[in-house]
């Protein structure tokens, strides 16, 4: 066996391997729009199932639980909620949001 053949296995193997990873790279991202590691899975849950629950806080706490809260349109949200407890000496507001996906999503400040 001359060593001409082994080197061309060997080059035919490595060009099948890397067609094969461009195909499958090309597939996932013009089928689901993004790669392996950017892609999020449908979630199954609801924002109202995010609240905070009781017992973090100070047994004088008035706990309220999440609520949905309506935004005014100039960031798209899908759902949000927000839930607020008060006690003696401080308070907590929680909020949580569910966005769409963004190729470019827009910088949220939060104050």
């Amino acid at each position: 066996m001359s060593k001409t053949k082994p080197l061309l296995l060997y080059g035919i193997l490595v060009t099948i391997s890397v067609i094969l990873f461009v195909c499958v790279y090309a597939n996932q991202v013009m089928v689901k729009g993004c790669l392996w590691w950017e892609c999020a899975p449908a979630r199954s849950f609801d924002v109202t199932d995010l609240g905070l629950t009781s017992d973090l806080f100070p047994d004088n706490a008035k706990y309220q639980p999440i609520e949905i809260s309506y935004s005014d349109n100039s960031i798209p949200i899908i759902k949000s909620g927000v839930q607020i407890v008060k006690w003696d000496h401080g308070n907590v507001r929680y909020s949580v949001s569910i966005y769409p996906i963004f190729k470019n999503p827009p910088m949220l400040i939060i104050v």
